[in-house]
């Protein structure tokens, strides 16, 4: 029966704490009460208000490194129809090698080509790469077996 009436009562006490006095002090009363009791249910709030928000945003970034992981698929299948990546047209063949590439390093825009011939084959670094649709990019970097192109798109 006493646990019925406590919620009535502890309203009755607030509101005549909050009544009595001039509106000065009444200020000051609720400026108290907000610091220290009332505090831990704002930040609450705030808190909650600033996980909604950081949510959201995620949810937006993740669409966008959905998309963006979608439009590099389209470019390596895209890549991978287009053949060898070292092929001329119309030139002599002499000067040029034709590789195949055998992967990819790095990420996104700073994504290197790697190809299956290197020193042994004649390949040298700074050495223009041309592809069937033209300048792929440049050898950066070549190993005994394999060498790396930095594409023409790289930042």
């Amino acid at each position: 029966m006493r646990n019925r009436h406590i919620v009535p009562i502890l309203l009755l006490t607030v509101s005549l704490f909050f009544y009595f006095g001039s509106n000065s002090f009444r200020l000051q009363k609720a400026d108290i009460v907000s610091k220290t009791i009332l505090l831990p249910f704002v930040n609450s709030l705030t808190y909650i208000s600033k996980i909604q928000n950081a949510i959201s945003r995620s949810e937006i970034l993740e669409k966008q490194v959905a998309s963006l992981l979608i439009d590099q698929v389209k470019l390596e299948n895209h890549l991978n129809r287009q053949g060898a990546v070292l092929t001329s047209r119309n030139m002599e063949l002499d000067n040029f090698s034709i590789a195949d590439v055998v992967g990819f390093s790095g990420e996104y825009i700073n994504r290197n080509i790697i190809i299956d011939k290197g020193i042994w084959h004649g390949i040298r670094t700074g050495a223009p790469v041309l592809g069937s649709a033209g300048i792929v990019g440049k050898i950066t970097s070549t190993g005994p077996k394999h060498s790396i192109i930095m594409p023409f798109n790289h930042t």
